[in-house]
């Protein structure tokens, strides 16, 4: 009721020039007239510098409590959804506007508090400063295992809130440190790496911007890598890269060279397996009549890692020879022990006469 006699006496002094009702008379029109006179006065108001401001509280509601919860969340004081409604989070916020400009702490939005609300001297609330974010611990806890002559195993402890872990390297422990990779592991195997070489780690903790110092550095002497064992090959007696032969009188003769590839034991001897062929590519047999293969042995001394030419010999016994193929066949240690090559292994020199 009093918010209509108070809205009937802003009406009749406004338009007192142009209407000659009485109060009476406008407390007797419906609220929907009323509220359309209201509005059109809200707007006069509004052009000549003024807003019919009226006292608002817990139940209220339309546009009024529309624009204060608007002001109230552009100055930080009201951060809750705009309803329209003056409601219990509204009248906190309220509140806490009343104190800090020192009023009366009621929650209910009086005229004149309204008024300081829109004006310039309203003050907003202050926006707390962010705690900065702790800085990341550095890792701890780094150990280096050489997993080979060529490669390190890393392994370090979790840092809390770490999404990621930056490894570093270097071959000097003061700096020099490169960024090797970035994982979301707890280990990482370097690779590559020179045998008997000295290599410091370093780790970072990360999450987004926030890096954590590096670790202490943790160091390892890469061993020297591990001789391969040596084996004696079986058959230690293996071609050389030259060969000599000619035709004399009618008979073809040659020198063969052979290289000892053991490293320890002395060849004092060995055979040569023969066959022949005619200007046809046909295979000849000895005499004509005899075994397709021949044999010459040689009483020669081969030391470890020494190359020699066979002695020169002389082929008899093959009649129209074109082609002559000579390949190792035996050869005798000076132990007593003698080796015989297979088929699968022969190598078979040819030479043209």
């Amino acid at each position: 009721m009093i918010k209509k006699i108070t809205l009937a006496l802003l009406i009749l002094f406004l338009f007192i020039p142009s209407a000659f009702a009485t109060t009476q008379d406008y407390l007797e029109l419906p609220p929907e007239q009323l509220l359309e006179m209201w509005q059109k006065i809200g707007e006069k108001l509004k052009e000549e510098g003024y807003y019919p401001y009226i006292e608002l509280k817990q139940g209220d509601k339309g546009d009024d409590v529309t624009f204060l919860q608007e002001k109230l969340t552009e100055l930080n004081y009201y951060n809750k959804q705009i309803t329209g409604r003056y409601d219990p989070a509204t009248i906190a916020a309220f509140k806490l506007f009343e104190k800090s400009h020192g009023l009366k702490q009621d929650g209910i939005a009086a005229i004149a508090e309204q008024q300081l609300l829109f004006s310039k001297d309203a003050i907003a609330k202050p926006t707390p400063t962010p705690k900065p974010t702790p800085r990341l611990a550095a890792p701890t806890g780094l150990t280096a295992k050489a997993l080979s002559s060529t490669s390190i195993l890393l392994k370090w402890q979790k840092v809390k809130n770490a999404s990621e872990y930056l490894v570093y390297r270097s071959t000097n422990s003061k700096d020099g440190y490169i960024l090797l990779t970035s994982t979301n592991n707890l280990e990482y195997t370097d690779k590559n790496l020179k045998p008997s070489t000295k290599y410091f780690y370093k780790i970072e903790a990360k999450t987004n911007d926030n890096v954590s110092l590096k670790s202490g550095a943790k160091s390892l002497q890469l061993p020297a890598p591990t001789p391969t064992p040596y084996i004696e090959p079986k058959y230690a007696l293996v071609d050389g890269e030259y060969a000599d032969w000619k035709m004399s009188y009618g008979y073809p003769w040659f020198k063969y060279q052979v290289k000892n590839i053991s490293k320890s034991k002395t060849i004092d001897g060995f055979t040569l397996k023969l066959y022949a062929k005619d200007v046809y590519e046909n295979q000849i047999k000895s005499h004509g009549f005899g075994d397709i293969y021949q044999y010459e042995t040689y009483n020669q001394t081969v030391r470890p890692g020494q190359t020699v030419y066979s002695e020169k010999r002389t082929i008899y016994g093959y009649d129209n020879l074109k082609h002559l193929f000579v390949a190792i066949y035996k050869i005798h240690f000076t132990d007593g022990t003698t080796v015989t090559y297979p088929d699968s292994v022969l190598q078979f020199w040819r030479l043209s006469y």
